[in-house]
């Protein structure tokens, strides 16, 4: 029995260096996963900072497209302010014209 005992007894040797190895491994493991996990947290907060400058920056292109949006209507209703202004002008130059000849003629008349 003595051999069977030494034999056992390296077997149960051998899995105790097994069970050590494994445990060891185990430790790096979570050692690895915890140096993980911190670097993760990390790259998640300089992503979360990224998406919000982001944001901020979309925030202000649309405020700045709004801003263009009324610039853009207001040049237009001035266009069209200064479109009438001249059509307005148009018109009294030719009532002015249509006066002129008429008094021209009258001043034909008389002359006659």
């Amino acid at each position: 029995m003595s051999e069977e005992n030494e034999s056992a007894t390296a077997k149960l040797d051998e899995i105790g260096k097994i069970i050590t190895q494994v445990q060891e491994q185990n430790s790096k493991v979570k050692a690895n996963l915890r140096e993980l996990k911190k670097k993760s947290e990390s790259i998640e907060k300089r992503i979360n900072v990224e998406i919000d400058k982001n944001n901020e920056m979309i925030s202000k292109a649309q405020e700045l497209g709004d801003d263009q949006k009324k610039l853009d209507q207001l040049i237009t209703d001035q266009m069209n302010k200064i479109s009438e202004k001249f059509k307005t002008l148009e018109r009294v130059e030719q009532e002015l014209l249509e006066k002129e000849q008429t008094i021209q003629n009258l001043i034909k008349e008389v002359q006659k």
